[in-house]
């Protein structure tokens, strides 16, 4: 009994303290990525690994890409088969920018062989049990990763199978239920098809199979030419990519909405071949490029924009957008509730193509009310006796907006014939100069049968034209006309209200600043008449039936030029330099007050006196960042600048009151970033200044 005892007390004994006791695997983390400095080579791991060759080492670059590093040859590893992990030391230290990503990959394969009637080795079975579940832990890292089908979705692994097709990418088909491929090399949701593959090239093909579904149709090349008028679905879209176009074989192509309900297209690129007509059934933005325009100042783009016009008018008005360029044209009809427009003067031009026609022309079959022209230029190939802008008269305008438009090469600027209302605002007009007899800046009526009307003007520069007849109301205005003798600067035939006018370079001392035949005559502002031959203002009182004059003497300021200069050399401005402005030509310099040769300066030759300065600098380029000031005897008196991109100009206008001696400067500034150059011509960059009486 006795040795009995002993026996279990020994078995008990060794149970307790000669049986080891082995590691469980309860950490999840087999990864970590380090960030590299260009010094550090050693990176830590806390997990365990049965293998050197079980751990993965990925280094991954600035971009994303992924290098798997060879062991050996890139690393070593410290530390296999212990629980705690252990060390990755990198041959060479990684710049910073780089990232060294470490992770598990165990080995998947068995190699435990169990002997029968071989004592049970509990280590060895604990060692494969933990060398599965690293393996089943690496595998739910990768899975973790990947894309997987939500628990609710009825989508089974059978769905899921599909033979793969070269060229094509894989999606859901219409009932979400299984995958297929499409015949595109984008992806696309199942809602874009491409008409080549999926609808043989066909629009009236694919706008009866989609009827009143919702599907966008993706055109990357030619389609065939339609055979029959196209009624699109209200809910059907075209994408065009690849340069591909509408053939319409000279049938119409009509959407029931607008522009931007039906069309996902770059403003710039051709998408229907022009042969049919294509209309909306809602207005919105079209751009004339789509149906064939072109800014080269080669290709004849009347056809086009006259169809995005007409398009628009019928589908109740929208905006015409031109993009960047020059488009030669042969006359534009423009209509009701349509805007035409630009990117901005000398960004987007309308040059006419004929010696005779005029640039936009009001249509002429029935009234245009609330038509709007803005943001380009409107030139001539050569010139035309036409007018840039013109409402005849066979129909009334309603409420036009001219603004931001620069009219040149035309005998006539703007004529509003029959205009109710409107407002010409924030641009300039050259004429055609001396010799064209009867040439008029801008010309509107003061009533429209009977009603009145006024025709407000604010911000305009009109220069090279022999009148300007029945503007009302106007507002920060320059007018500069060549005047014959006896000619009027400002002519009408009704009651004319002028504030804050700007009248210069009479031509003869028999000239007239002002005339009117039927109404009254309102001066109710400052009103500033600069004269080249230092006359007093006139006016042709016989011809006019009423003229306001109360408080005349106060509100008229007479003045009378001193000198009038301007660049007759292009000049270079170094970019973020202040730098004088060299008017090196004049047409003006009483007493020689001003030096086109030296300092191209005006100097005060009287006692004190008020001088009003005026100065504009032209650029051959667009400068985005560009600078105009005054400096009065080496120091800037005022300044003006301009960060527009439409425009190519600075002004300034400045009081400045003089001492004998004194004298004044122009200096431009420019912050491009490069060189730019300062156009020269008696119209582009000029300074006038004049003595108050």
């Amino acid at each position: 009994m006795k040795t009995k005892y002993i026996a279990y007390v020994l078995i008990a004994f060794l149970a307790v303290f000669a049986v080891p006791s082995y590691a469980t695997i309860t950490d999840t983390e087999q990864r970590v990525t380090y960030n590299c400095n260009g010094a550090n080579r050693t990176f830590d791991y806390t997990w365990e690994i049965t293998e050197t060759g079980a751990m993965v080492v990925i280094l991954v670059d600035s971009t994303g890409s992924e290098l798997v590093l060879t062991e050996t040859t890139h690393y070593e590893v410290t530390g296999a088969g212990v629980a705690t992990g252990g060390t990755v030391t990198t041959v060479e230290a990684y710049a910073s920018g780089n990232k060294i990503l470490l992770i598990r990959d165990e080995v998947i394969e068995q190699e435990t062989d169990y002997i029968e009637n071989d004592p049970f080795h509990a280590e060895t079975h604990e060692d494969a049990l933990d060398k599965l579940t690293m393996i089943d832990q690496d595998q739910e890292e990768e899975f973790d990763r990947t894309l997987r089908v939500s628990r609710s979705s009825s989508v089974s692994g059978g769905d899921l199978e599909l033979t793969p097709v070269a060229s094509r990418v894989l999606g859901w088909d219409s009932s979400a239920a299984a995958l297929t491929t499409y015949s595109t090399t984008t992806a696309y949701s199942a809602d874009f098809m491409v008409l080549n593959d999926d609808y043989s090239n066909d629009i009236a093909t694919a706008v009866a199979a989609i009827g009143a579904g919702n599907q966008t149709v993706v055109i990357d090349r030619n389609t065939d030419a339609q055979t029959a008028l196209v009624n699109v679905g209200a809910n059907t879209q075209f994408m065009f990519i690849n340069g591909g176009k509408i053939i319409q074989g000279g049938y119409a192509l009509n959407f029931p909405g607008g522009p931007q309900d039906h069309i996902i297209a770059l403003p710039g690129q051709q998408i229907f071949d022009g042969t049919g007509t294509v209309t909306w059934g809602a207005g919105g933005v079209e751009y004339p490029n789509w149906r064939g325009a072109v800014g080269d100042n080669s290709t004849d783009s009347t056809n086009a924009i006259n169809a995005s016009i007409a398009a628009l008018y019928s589908a109740g008005g929208g905006i015409v957008q031109l993009s960047e360029g020059i488009y030669r044209h042969t006359g534009i009809i423009h209509k009701s509730h349509v805007t035409l427009a630009g990117l901005g003067q000398f960004v987007t031009y309308l040059r006419l193509n004929h010696a005779t026609a005029d640039g936009i022309k009001f249509d002429t079959t029935a009234d245009v009310d609330y038509p709007t022209i803005r943001d380009m230029t409107i030139d001539c190939v050569t010139s035309s006796t036409g007018t840039g802008i013109l409402a005849d008269g066979t129909t009334i305008a309603r409420d036009p907006i001219i603004e931001r438009i620069y009219i040149e090469d035309f005998d006539d600027g703007i004529a509003l014939a029959w205009a109710l209302n409107g407002v010409i605002r924030n641009s300039r007009l050259t004429g055609p100069g001396k010799g064209t007899a009867g040439s008029i800046g801008i010309r509107t009526y003061a009533s429209v049968g009977g009603t009145t009307t006024t025709m407000v003007c604010d911000g305009l520069y009109v220069v090279g034209y022999e009148t300007n007849w029945d503007l009302v109301s106007h507002p920060n205005t320059v007018l500069s006309c060549i005047s014959g003798a006896s000619k009027y600067h400002f002519h009408s035939r009704g009651s004319v209200s002028i504030r804050d006018l700007w009248i210069e370079s009479f031509d003869t001392a028999t000239d007239k600043a002002f005339k009117t035949t039927l109404g009254r005559f309102f001066i109710n502002h400052v009103l500033r008449v600069y004269t080249a031959v230092g006359g007093e203002i006139s006016w042709d009182d016989a011809a006019m039936t009423d003229f306001d004059a109360t408080g005349l003497d106060s509100v008229i300021s007479v003045f009378r030029s001193f000198a009038r200069a301007y660049v007759n050399a292009e000049q270079t401005i170094t970019t973020a330099t202040n730098t004088r402005v060299a008017f090196n030509a004049v047409t003006l310099n009483v007493g020689s007050c001003f030096d086109p040769t030296t300092n191209y300066r005006f100097t005060a030759v009287k006692p004190r006196g008020d001088f009003t300065v005026a100065a504009t600098v032209y650029w051959k380029t667009h400068s985005l960042d560009s600078w105009i000031a005054i400096y009065v005897d080496g120091v800037q008196y005022s300044n003006w600048a301009n960060n527009s991109v439409a425009n190519y100009q600075v002004s300034i206008s400045d009081v400045v009151r003089l001492d004998r001696g004194s004298y004044v400067e122009i200096y431009a500034r420019q912050n491009s970033g490069t060189d730019k150059v300062i156009d020269n011509g008696s119209d582009k960059s000029w300074l006038t200044i004049v003595e108050s009486k």
